[in-house]
């Protein structure tokens, strides 16, 4: 599985609501980025930006997807994200790592494997299915959704950071969807080719 802790950042460290112009612009130089955490004894409070300006950004918890990230991030027009747990700073996601590393996963410069599939227009790709199928132990990096109009259903595309579909196919048909493909094969096309072969086998007894 792709690990994504290597986007996780606890340096540079944190800022404190008391720090001086100086200082935020010697954390902001480092990381690259116009905002960053503020921490007091451990806990997060919110995000500093240009002109000591703090922002209530919510953080993500840590056992959520990091590209959860990105949503907080654009709707609170900040380029980075605190992690807690709970209210506990345990570091910072910048969304253009994030944002770079699923650019990498859709051109294929990253394992993984992809899964195009239709199904209802009652019906969207979203948390609940996410969830669904990183129970089987798979990430969804990436994911976009269009409505073919003239059959009335969605076809969505996704992406997953696991060269397996194996188990994410499954899930999905659970969820009623209807699989149009997938790359790289895995188990399950392999397994289809196996049974082929020997029903081949036997017909020609």
């Amino acid at each position: 599985m792709l690990d994504w802790n290597d986007l996780l950042l606890t340096h540079p460290g944190p800022l404190s609501e008391t720090c001086s112009e100086s200082e935020y612009l010697e954390r902001t130089g480092e990381s690259r980025t116009r905002f960053w955490p503020i921490v007091e004894e451990g806990v997060y409070t919110g995000l500093m930006g240009p002109g000591g300006h703090i922002l209530s950004v919510p953080a993500l918890q840590a056992a959520q997807h990091p590209v959860d990230a990105l949503a907080v991030a654009s709707a609170w027009q900040v380029d980075c994200v605190a992690v807690c747990d709970k209210d506990l700073w345990q570091g910072s996601y910048k969304s253009q790592d994030i944002a770079d590393r699923i650019g990498q996963q859709w051109a294929f410069q990253l394992p993984g494997s992809t899964i195009w599939f239709e199904h209802p227009v009652q019906t969207h790709f979203g948390g609940e299915w996410i969830r669904g199928i990183e129970a089987e132990g798979v990430r969804v990096v990436a994911f976009s959704t269009d409505l073919i109009t003239d059959r009335n259903v969605f076809r969505s595309f996704a992406r997953l950071d696991q060269a397996d579909p194996t188990a994410a196919l499954a899930t999905l048909e659970r969820f009623g969807c209807t699989i149009l493909g997938y790359y790289p094969k895995g188990y399950r096309a392999e397994e289809v080719e196996d049974n082929l072969d020997h029903l081949l086998h036997y017909l020609d007894l």
